[in-house]
């Protein structure tokens, strides 16, 4: 987002320059309105559509969820791996199914933050082992991805 942010710091500087001596004319000014209307529906479009090219979008969307979800402590409680298994028409790349949730949660490291009191829960990631370890809880990745 820096590199995206600083030239347009210049840019908008500019902008505003030319705008503000366009405003002094008088018969300009809504032809300026105009241009500072088109200005902030573009920005805000294009940061919608960078959300979602750049998978923020889906990365907050995974994230709320898994919230809601390793939330209930009492689903977990007598587990000793966390199993994320795959949807069966998963494709197995690293835009849907276990692989990831595994990228999105950086392999093990959500554990800590979800579960800072267990420190010797687990995880397994179906796209690494086919077979749920034992003492295993399962979270199919349709909880949440979509």
């Amino acid at each position: 987002m820096v590199r995206l942010t600083i030239p347009l710091i210049f840019i908008s500087i500019i902008e505003g320059f030319i705008l503000a001596l366009l405003w002094k004319r008088k018969a300009i000014r809504p032809f300026v309105i105009f241009l500072v209307c088109l200005y902030l529906v573009w920005n805000y479009c294009g940061i919608k559509q960078h959300e979602v090219i750049s998978t923020y979008s889906l990365e907050s969307s995974i994230t709320k969820k898994a919230i809601k979800i390793f939330d209930d402590k009492s689903r977990f409680e007598n587990c000793k791996v966390i199993y994320i298994k795959d949807p069966k028409n998963t494709k197995l790349s690293s835009w849907d199914g276990s692989q990831k949730i595994a990228l999105t949660f950086s392999g093990e490291s959500f554990l800590s933050y979800y579960f800072p009191l267990k420190k010797e829960l687990e995880v397994a990631y179906e796209y690494k082992s086919k077979i749920p370890p034992e003492g295993s809880c399962t979270v199919n990745v349709s909880e949440l991805i979509k």
